[in-house]
C-alpha cells in the first residue's frame, strides 16, 4: 500500500535533523579554520616576540620577523625597542 506509518515520518524527520546537526557542525567547523587561517596571515607579517631567561636567570627579549627573516635573541627591553625601530616599515 502507499501508506506512509508514522515511523516512516519519524525515521524521516530524524534523518533530516541529523543532516542539518552534521551541516551545521561542518559549518561551525569551516568557520573557525578559516578564522584561524585569517589570523594567521595576518598576524605573520608581524614581528613575533618572547621573552626567555637565560642560564642566571636574567630576562631577556628575542624576536623573528617574518617580513625580512632576521632573528634577535638576548636582547634587553632598550635593545628590542631599538631593534624594533629600525624595521624597515
Amino acid at each position: 500500500s502507499n501508506s506512509i506509518s508514522n515511523q516512516d515520518i519519524e525515521t524521516s524527520t530524524c534523518k533530516d535533523s541529523d543532516r542539518k546537526s552534521q551541516h551545521s557542525k561542518f559549518l561551525f567547523r569551516l568557520n573557525t579554520i578559516l578564522s584561524h587561517l585569517k589570523h594567521y596571515l595576518i598576524k605573520s607579517c608581524e614581528p613575533h616576540l618572547w621573552q626567555e631567561y637565560s642560564s642566571t636567570g636574567s630576562l631577556w627579549w628575542c624576536a623573528y620577523d617574518p617580513q625580512t627573516q632576521q632573528s634577535v635573541y638576548g636582547l634587553t627591553e632598550a635593545e628590542m625597542r631599538r631593534w624594533l625601530d629600525q624595521l624597515p616599515y
